[in-house]
């Protein structure tokens, strides 16, 4: 994607929200090793698979430990994320030709290999998958089945220690019991369909004195939202079906028919409940980190001062060029050149010296501008503000000052007599 190659990325093109948070991580991450300041985000995000053989003809056990940043889950079989987690560590018997070799035995056992959690990061990210491709149809889908997740979610039954419990093995680990309890904290929406829709988040903020808010951050948008009713989540969050009223035409009556919740959580991001301070900690780390980082490592000699100034100088000059064809820019001189003719207009009186030296200064504020930036705008920003321009600044000017009058047919018109073909003939604006 054009994220990956450090392009620009197009707002109005379909990505898929996952796949930008892993390149993120990893860019980062990657960015800041470079750097010389270690893998700032996976401190957070971080955890470790393992992949467990687990032999029944013999006591050996082999594990291979995988470093994951988020979970994926499935959602087509299951209604709600403990069940969707029990089967994703339930494993796979691998017996008669598929039999697992066990090395240290030398020969084929039957075996259960399997896939559970080593490491719980401090937030986990889980994927519900929605998302998947119709080999047959050739298209892209998305399932919109009904997924209920809870605000709390113990790991412990997930990770190899809990299975070895549940099992009446030893912890593989002699560490000390660390807590598994998760708190939901940050929810991805996708509205809409596989081909085409539209991602917003809703996020729970904690306050100094302990209250808690969950807000919707849509685009440019921060709202507050009614997550924490258990209805509002189930109708925003967990997908499925709803029942519609329906005014019929050919029965002449209202039907109700079920129509499914295009809107549905995408990813759920849950922070372990003794983690709080200890990601404070560490957020508060990676933006020291960003701070205090060396973006000219000592490798790379630094432009000269020379060239340096040269493409501020060059940089000051196109941003200021990009900011004057605004429409902002554009109203904004229009009222400062109409402010004097307008106020002149509406005292109706004969105009002082002093007046007529303003309408003269207005006149030729408004054409300088319109000759040299105006009219070679794009066709939209001018195009509707013409009579303005002229009704506002002109025709008071040229009715009450006869020094405007005089200055704009000797020095517009005359003096340049080619100076307007060019707008109407050459087009300077594409």
């Amino acid at each position: 994607s054009r994220f990956i190659q450090n392009e620009g990325i197009n707002l109005r093109e379909q990505h898929d929200a996952l796949e930008f948070f892993n390149k993120l991580v990893d860019s980062l991450d990657e960015a800041a090793k470079f750097l010389g300041k270690g893998e700032i985000c996976s401190q957070i995000f971080g955890g470790t698979f393992a992949d467990q053989k687990i032999c029944k003809g013999c006591p050996h056990r082999y594990t291979r430990e995988e470093p994951f940043n988020t979970l994926s889950l499935d959602v087509r079989h299951h209604d709600n994320l403990l069940d969707s987690l029990q089967e994703y560590v339930k494993g796979d018997l691998l017996e008669s030709e598929n039999a697992y070799f066990c090395e240290k035995c030398s020969k084929k056992v039957d075996a259960v290999k399997r896939l559970c959690i080593k490491k719980l990061p401090r937030i986990l990210a889980i994927q519900l998958k929605r998302f998947d491709f119709d080999w047959e149809r050739e298209v892209a889908v998305k399932f919109h089945d009904y997924f209920q997740f809870p605000r709390e979610v113990d790991m412990e039954p997930y990770t190899a220690d809990g299975l070895s419990k549940l099992e009446g093995h030893l912890s593989e680990t002699c560490e000390e019991k660390a807590n598994t309890v998760y708190e939901l904290r940050g929810i991805v929406i996708h509205s809409g369909q596989a081909n085409g829709g539209h991602y917003y988040s809703c996020i729970l903020h904690s306050y100094p004195d302990g209250t808690k808010k969950w807000y919707k951050f849509d685009d440019g948008e921060v709202s507050e939202c009614k997550l924490d009713d258990d209805e509002e989540m189930k109708t925003q969050c967990f997908g499925g079906e709803y029942s519609s009223e329906n005014f019929d035409p050919y029965c002449r009556r209202i039907q109700k028919r079920l129509c499914k919740r295009w809107w549905n959580a995408y990813i759920l991001f849950y922070e372990k409940l003794d983690a709080t301070k200890d990601v404070d900690a560490a957020m508060s780390n990676i933006v020291n980190s960003a701070n205090s980082l060396d973006i000219h490592p000592k490798q790379f000699k630094r432009m000269s001062s020379r060239l340096e100034t040269n493409v501020k100088r060059k940089n000051t000059k196109s941003m200021h060029e990009r900011n004057q064809y605004t429409p902002e820019y554009f109203q904004f001189m229009r009222n400062m050149c109409s402010a004097n003719p307008l106020i002149l207009k509406r005292i109706g009186t004969r105009v002082t010296p002093a007046g007529d030296h303003l309408l003269l200064l207005s006149v030729q504020m408004a054409v300088k501008f319109l000759l040299t930036t105006g009219f070679r705008a794009k066709h939209n920003l001018h195009c509707n503000t013409l009579q303005e321009w002229a009704s506002d600044v002109f025709e008071p000017a040229f009715r009450l000052c006869p020094a405007a009058r005089h200055w704009f047919a000797q020095d517009v018109l005359y003096r340049i007599p080619t100076r307007f073909s060019e707008f109407l003939l050459e087009a300077p604006h594409p």
